[in-house]
């Protein structure tokens, strides 16, 4: 069967979609949409572990233990990263708007005078918790 929500071959569409409450889709289709509702977007890495275990056949107990294997520092933190994903237009252009570049790259201000001299600085600004 094909799927219709990826359009993947599947042995059985065994999820509902929660889109329309009537489209059966594929099991991985219905696990995304389930992460979707959780707030667990893309990038998240307990949506990545849970997504790890599908198409295999894992147990129930096998993806517990996927989703155990996260660092425990990753449980339950909203990074800057997955706050930008989850903002409407409206905030993601005051957001953008808040940015400060200066001469020749050196160094831009993000929100409350969060200075990042390099890419690698900007990295760990995405992945630190968010504050608001």
């Amino acid at each position: 069967m094909k799927c219709p929500k990826c359009g993947k071959e599947t042995e059985g569409l065994r999820a509902l979609s929660r889109v329309d409450n009537k489209t059966m889709i594929c099991d991985e289709c219905g696990t995304k949409e389930a992460l979707d509702a959780a707030g667990l977007t893309e990038g998240s890495s307990i949506r990545s572990a849970i997504l790890d275990c599908i198409g295999r056949d894992s147990t129930p107990q096998e993806e517990v233990k996927a989703y155990n294997d996260v660092p425990e520092t990753n449980v339950g933190k909203i990074t800057n990263a997955d706050r930008i994903r989850s903002m409407s237009d409206e905030d993601l252009l005051d957001f953008l708007c808040s940015i400060e570049t200066y001469e020749e790259g050196s160094a831009m201000t993000i929100g409350n005078s969060v200075a990042m001299c390099s890419v690698s600085d900007v990295e760990d600004w995405l992945q630190s918790e968010s504050e608001g």
